[in-house]
């Protein structure tokens, strides 16, 4: 038994050999060149004398190269700066595939091997030279999109070189002039006196997760930057509500035990049980409460908009109304009657008592959270108008 699992142990792994031998040649066929070059070297690594994978790596590696050469001769001959990237690129592959063969042990006598590594140091170099170059020009254009462009530019040189003449202060430099600076203000036209920290706690909106790849927000204005963009929010009016107290009440009924009673038969006569003993049951009895409840309200309404300004052009871009409410609303409650009647939700708002009512002041300081919310959202909505 052990020797036919041997037999078909040896049958197997020849199989599988000749399915990867093949394997090879077929990806060769489709003109799946390097795929053809990676599979014959995994098996050569492992049977180096294996004649299919040879043959197989021999023909994909002589095409491989003449096409990645043939590709090379024709960007040269083009002439285009912007080719040398591409050429790089190339001759790198190029590198790489010579160097997955030259891992063998024994290298087919069919393979040519072609010295690109000097052309590799030139290509890279005329490569960065171009990047830097077109960077530089697009960013004297001064346009915010120009900069932008020229950002990916020095980028890319940093592709080939991690320090190429001043390329991170030209990388710096193109961030912040392809950046748009969008300010918001506020500005009360409302003829109401609104209290100062108002203004305050507004402008403290969290605008950070707003900042959306090339557009930055503040509230804050910086003497050094160029803003592009006035997302201003005017307060246009104020209203604010009398005090309210609305008053409302209910009963509650609860049917408790209230001691025991005989039992009387239909001639009114106490009833006996077995053993001659009166019949006693429990008595119940229905309680009454009074529940008078107090609802206080205060509400405080800011109207106006948010306005956005493209500083370039003095243009407005968009208008966009909003109205907030600051609302203020206490309930409590007294009760009156038989307390043992109230229900569980009726005792926890009796145990709620009048509470003085929030000045104006505070009042409007209560909706600075949910205004600024609001803003937030119409900018994150509108996010796209900053280019």
């Amino acid at each position: 038994m052990s020797a036919m699992r041997a037999i078909y142990t040896i049958l197997i792994l020849g199989i599988l050999f000749l399915m990867s031998a093949c394997s090879a040649k077929k990806l060769y066929v489709n003109g799946d060149y390097d795929a053809a070059i990676h599979r014959a070297v995994t098996k050569l690594r492992k049977k180096p004398s294996h004649m299919k994978s040879i043959v197989a790596l021999e023909d994909a590696f002589a095409a491989a190269q003449n096409r990645d050469l043939g590709k090379i001769k024709f960007l040269k001959k083009d002439g285009a700066p912007e080719n040398w990237d591409q050429i790089f690129d190339l001759y790198n592959v190029i590198d790489r595939r010579q160097d997955k063969v030259k891992s063998l042990a024994q290298i087919p006598s069919g393979i040519r091997f072609t010295d690109v590594k000097s052309e590799m140091a030139s290509s890279k170099q005329k490569a960065a030279s171009y990047f830097y170059a077109r960077g530089e020009k697009l960013l004297s254009t001064g346009r915010r999109e120009d900069a932008r462009r020229a950002h990916d530019h020095f980028l890319k040189t940093k592709k080939f070189y991690q320090s190429f003449k001043n390329t991170d202060e030209k990388i710096n430099e193109a961030r912040f002039k392809g950046t748009s600076f969008v300010l918001l203000t506020m500005k009360n036209k409302s003829g109401m006196i609104i209290p100062a920290q108002f203004n305050q706690e507004i402008l403290k909106i969290s605008l950070t997760d707003l900042n959306d790849g090339w557009t930055v927000f503040h509230s804050t204005e910086k003497s050094d930057i160029p803003y592009h963009y006035h997302a201003r929010f005017d307060i246009m009016g104020l209203a604010i509500s009398p005090e309210r107290l609305k008053e409302s009440s209910f009963e509650e009924t609860k049917e408790i035990e209230d001691g025991t009673r005989y039992v009387l038969d239909d001639n009114g006569n106490v009833m006996k049980d077995s053993l001659g003993n009166d019949i006693k049951v429990k008595n119940y009895k229905t309680i009454t409460c009074k529940i008078i409840q107090v609802q206080q309200s205060k509400t405080a309404r800011i109207t106006g908009g948010l306005s956005i300004y493209n500083l370039g052009n003095k243009q407005l871009i968009k208008n966009a109304p909003i109205t907030s409410d600051a609302i203020f609303e206490h309930a409590s409650a007294k009760v009156v009657g038989d307390k043992r009647a109230m229900s569980k939700k009726s005792k926890n708002l009796v145990r709620s008592r009048p509470v003085p009512f929030p000045s104006d002041p505070d009042l409007i300081m209560m909706g600075s959270d949910r205004l600024k919310g609001m803003l937030k959202d119409i900018l994150y909505q509108h996010r796209g108008l900053f280019y």
